[in-house]
């Protein structure tokens, strides 16, 4: 019967909406938004070259800024790198979710702002004041 199926199926775990990095010279930013009614009371971030983890227990802890429940800056990173972030969501249970990857690389930041120059440059990134 379909309410039994339905009743022993196991929650899906509530991945972050929205995620946005924004790569600078030895930073890189991460922005998400968490789903509204969602089960989530925290996100955990870890980091790796190469290739993404794929497990809370797998690649670094990210050291450097906490801006909100909703952004971290990761600090102390080297330029003209690549950077794998998962971001994991952890429920009220203590479970995971299966992690949101993002991509970022560091580069140039000539005017030090924290962004890299070539993000900095691209028509497609709208900062919050809305210009570009």
């Amino acid at each position: 019967r379909p309410s039994d199926i339905c009743k022993n199926s196991p929650e899906v775990l509530t991945n972050l909406v929205n995620v946005k990095g924004i790569p600078g010279q030895d930073r890189n930013t991460i922005l998400w938004e968490i789903p509204k009614h969602s089960n989530i009371q925290n996100v955990l971030i870890r980091k790796q070259l190469n290739h993404p983890t794929l497990s809370p227990a797998g690649g670094i802890s990210v050291s450097g800024i906490e801006h909100s429940k909703n952004g971290f800056t990761d600090v102390g990173l080297s330029s003209n790198t690549t950077y794998f972030y998962t971001l994991f969501t952890v429920n009220s249970d203590g479970e995971y979710s299966p992690g949101k990857v993002i991509e970022l690389r560091t580069g140039v930041d000539q005017d030090l702002d924290g962004i890299k120059d070539e993000y900095e440059a691209h028509p497609d990134n709208v900062y919050d004041s809305g210009l570009p």
